[in-house]
């Protein structure tokens, strides 16, 4: 459904993820964010990047569902929680290609040191 996830390196994903799954399981909009402190001032708060992102993701999810986040049950805050979750390790994986060749240097590299 995120499909600006694919743009984004893993930490932008997670980070703007994490937030947004904050303000759904408090029910925020992305109009509400800028106005209620969420994560302000803690060290897991993510930049201005990821706030804008967790934003439109909001913005999307309100579009999609026709009404505002406030006014959604119980099931569709956990159906979007497992959206923004299913985006993340995705993107993950996504990133997480294995090169064999790379691994293979990497072996005689280790093996050469070992010999020392």
């Amino acid at each position: 459904m995120f499909k600006t996830a694919e743009s984004r390196t893993v930490p932008e994903v997670v980070e703007a993820a994490y937030y947004a799954m904050r303000a759904l399981e408090r029910r925020l909009g992305p109009e509400d964010l800028d106005r209620t402190p969420l994560l302000r001032g803690l060290a897991s708060e993510p930049g201005p990047a990821e706030q804008e992102l967790a934003k439109r993701w909001l913005q999307e999810i309100e579009e999609r569902e026709h009404s505002p986040i406030r006014q959604f049950d119980v099931q569709t805050i956990e159906h979007y929680l497992g959206e923004l979750s299913e985006t993340v390790e995705q993107r993950y994986q996504g990133a997480r290609k294995l090169d064999p060749a790379q691994g293979a240097e990497l072996l005689q590299v280790l093996r050469a040191d070992s010999d020392l």
